[in-house]
C-alpha cells in the first residue's frame, strides 16, 4: 500500500521491540523509520531514523502492516548514527 499523507503529517514504520530479555516494558517503541512525507514537511526525509513520544501520533492498521502518522513537530530527533 503506498501512503500519501497531508501537510505536516510524517509515517513512520516502528521499529521492532527488542525481544529475549527478561523484561519488556509495556509501553510502545518510540524509533522508527520514516516511510513518507507530506508536502509541508521541512526536517525529515523519507529514511531517516526518528525518535518521537511513543504516545503520540495516530497508529493505522492495514493488510498486516501498522504505521503510525504523526505530526512532524511531535518528533523528537532525527538519529545521525552512533546512538
Amino acid at each position: 500500500m503506498k501512503l500519501r499523507p497531508l501537510h505536516d503529517w510524517v509515517v513512520i514504520e516502528r521499529d521492532k521491540p527488542v525481544e529475549g530479555l527478561l523484561w519488556i516494558p509495556d509501553i510502545p517503541v518510540n524509533r522508527g523509520t520514516v516511510t513518507a512525507t507530506g508536502p509541508k514537511v521541512k526536517e525529515v526525509s523519507v529514511g531517516h531514523q526518528v525518535q518521537f513520544n511513543p504516545y503520540s501520533g495516530l497508529e493505522v492498521a492495514c493488510n498486516g502492516q501498522t504505521w503510525l502518522f504523526i505530526n512532524e513537530a511531535e518528533i523528537s530527533f532525527i538519529n545521525c548514527g552512533g546512538v
